[in-house]
């Protein structure tokens, strides 16, 4: 099985495991960590300030950590860097290509949230976070945003760890 495989294999497992935004009871639309109103992307693109002020992605790295540890490679790198070192190297490599990945990850949520909330509601939600009327709509839609982001950002998901594992390797 190939490293492409094997990821794309736990990637499936982990997107069924770990809700989107935020773990299970946690609040999506956490206010103490909440950046401040960006009120020019609301405007423009409610779901992505929504996403990006409540950092409501921020699961990717953790995620793509957890998907690097149960691939076949990342016993190459234990070999090459000592066990003792292989996560840490293996971060650092996810840490370093992040962002780029991250803007994708960022808006493939916003567009997940886009498919079950109005522009209104969005709207609504970024700026007022759970005091929003529309927090219990958000929360019952967690479900299914989860579903359609394991639907379009699995490659991206995919992408990140190989990237990773193969500068990691080199």
């Amino acid at each position: 099985m190939s490293i492409n495989q094997t990821i794309r294999a736990f990637v499936a497992i982990l997107f069924i495991a770990i809700s989107f935004g935020c773990s299970k009871g946690a609040d999506p639309l956490d206010v103490a960590n909440a950046k401040p109103v960006d009120q020019a992307l609301v405007a423009s693109n409610p779901a992505l300030a929504m996403v990006e002020r409540f950092n409501m992605g921020s699961n990717l790295e953790h995620m793509a950590i957890q998907v690097s540890k149960k691939t076949h490679t990342y016993a190459m790198v234990a070999e090459k860097h000592g066990t003792s070192n292989a996560q840490s190297v293996i971060t650092e490599e996810i840490q370093k290509i992040l962002p780029v990945y991250q803007v994708r990850w960022n808006q493939n949520l916003a567009n997940a949230y886009s498919s079950h909330l109005t522009p209104d509601e969005l709207r609504s939600l970024a700026v007022d976070g759970k005091q929003s009327p529309y927090a219990n709509k958000l929360q019952a839609e967690q479900k299914s945003v989860g579903e359609d982001m394991q639907k379009i950002s699995s490659p991206i998901l995919t992408e990140l760890v190989t990237k990773a594992l193969t500068n990691a390797i080199n």
